[in-house]
């Protein structure tokens, strides 16, 4: 039975946070955390990066690039980047207390023109913490930006899980190819490939970057999408837009009889684990309420199922039981007095392999006038959604309106639906009661973070309760 829900739902969550001196006394945390970091400052994206194998967490803290060992917590500072959005050593407008702090502190109070000179002090950013596929290190990008060039400067570090950092890629303001802020590294070493996951213009082409030589490969390609259990790709050939296979040298193993329509306005490739299904999107409209049309098929036997969306931003994720899928992402009908689609709801429905009949495990309804249906409206509607277990317990942040305010509240839920707040004290955040990186230890821990650490809760601490999400 579809669990009925008067609530809206997602949002970006919005990481910026004040410095500590700022704070009142930090809230008390669930029973059975373990902290791993007493005393972060995080600034946006990026968030923090769970590895593959569930036992470290990468993430950027204090103008550091950082580590930490979830069993054994002992953070590690990597590389420090001075001059980024959480450097704690910023100079402030001239006659301004604090002289000196993170970007957020210091940008309270200012006039514009103040505003503007503190800004302009921000010249690194750091982007990516990419793991590698064996979990032994992850991958980052420095963008500095050159002045007089008015062109930006990239550096792409490699850094293990011990602290040590090797520089891949470095290019300046004459380089011949586009910005390179991150990637994925290769499992033989040899490249590093800039992929775009997210539904974009078809013009963000990915790149392949050969370490060796600092020099861009030649990328024959309008997408790439590597294999989560092997060194493969798949992806779409640039001339003749067909749908193939590649190896881990990026040559073609196979091609098939799909090809990308001449008129896109953004496509997505999503890849199963066992390599024999994909979910084909192409967005048929150009603002951001444009549908999508697409389908389900099955590499191997060529079966095919249509599929169709109302939003571009709806989440695709396979849960690693064969074809299975499952859909994240708000419902609309087409407006008559605007363009795009009027919100009406939101699902999480789980799609399974080949002709069987999609489950909703969640979905609301709002009507025309509801407070809800105007948050949904006025919220950036990327979705957040963590998944443990092939599927089998979510963690999902359910919206409402209260005490005049907008709030998201995380909740874990099962297969069936049946859902628990995960517990914390309610500070007045939008997000509440702190912000989720996601699961990790095999799906027995939850990785989070609030406005001065990083921790982790057993999520069996969580589902403990009457309202506890029953095991299947």
């Amino acid at each position: 039975m579809t669990r009925q829900i008067r609530c809206t739902h997602f949002a970006f969550i919005m990481a910026a946070c004040l410095p500590a001196a700022l704070m009142a006394a930090a809230p008390k945390l669930p029973a059975g955390t373990t902290v791993l970091d007493p005393d972060i400052y995080m600034y946006s994206w990026p968030y923090p990066r769970i590895s593959p194998d569930g036992k470290w967490v990468a993430y950027v803290s204090q103008g550091y690039v950082s580590v930490c060992n979830l069993a054994a917590p002992k953070p590690l500072r990597v590389k420090e980047v001075p001059n980024s959005w959480t450097w704690p050593h910023l100079k402030a407008p001239a006659g301004h207390t604090p002289a000196t702090g993170h970007f957020e502190a210091l940008s309270q109070g200012l006039t514009r023109d103040e505003y503007n000179e503190l800004h302009s002090r921000i010249s690194n950013t750091i982007h990516g913490l990419n793991w590698t596929h064996d979990s032994s290190g992850f991958v980052f990008g420095v963008q500095a930006y050159d002045k007089r060039r008015h062109a930006p400067i990239c550096e792409v570090f490699l850094a293990t899980i011990e602290g040590k950092v090797t520089r891949l890629v470095q290019t300046d303001s004459d380089s011949p190819t586009r910005t390179v802020n991150s990637g994925m590294l290769t499992r033989d070493g040899r490249y590093l490939v800039a992929t775009e996951r997210q539904l974009a213009h078809p013009d963000y082409r990915p790149l392949i970057w050969n370490v060796k030589t600092n020099r861009p490969k030649a990328t024959p390609f309008l997408t790439l999408v590597p294999s989560s259990t092997s060194g493969r790709w798949i992806g779409i050939e640039k001339d003749t837009r067909q749908l193939v296979l590649l190896d881990e040298a990026f040559r073609v193993m196979r091609r098939f009889e799909e090809f990308l329509p001449d008129r896109t306005f953004g496509f997505q490739l999503d890849w199963s684990p066992d390599e024999r299904s994909i979910v084909w999107r192409n967005q048929i409209g150009f603002d951001h309420y444009s549908n999508w049309e697409g389908f389900w098929l099955d590499l191997e036997s060529g079966e095919k199922r249509l599929l169709e969306g109302r939003f571009r931003d709806e989440l695709i994720l396979f849960t690693g039981d064969g074809g299975e899928f499952v859909r994240f992402g708000r419902d609309g009908v087409r407006s008559k007095f605007m363009s795009g689609d009027n919100v009406t709801g939101a699902h999480l429905t789980i799609v399974p392999s080949g002709g069987g009949r999609p489950r909703d495990v969640w979905r609301i309804h709002t009507g025309s006038d509801d407070q809800n249906t105007r948050v949904i409206r006025n919220i950036p509607a990327h979705p957040m959604l963590h998944m443990a277990g092939k599927g089998k317990l979510f963690a999902i942040p359910l919206a409402t309106y209260a005490n005049e305010r907008y709030q998201l509240t995380w909740h874990l839920m099962d297969r069936a639906g049946k859902s628990c707040r995960v517990p914390g004290e309610d500070r007045g955040e939008y997000v509440t009661p702190f912000a989720l990186a996601g699961f990790a230890g095999g799906g027995k821990l939850l990785v989070a973070y609030d406005k001065t650490r990083l921790f982790t809760i057993p999520v069996s601490s969580i589902v403990k309760g009457e309202n506890a999400v029953e095991k299947e």
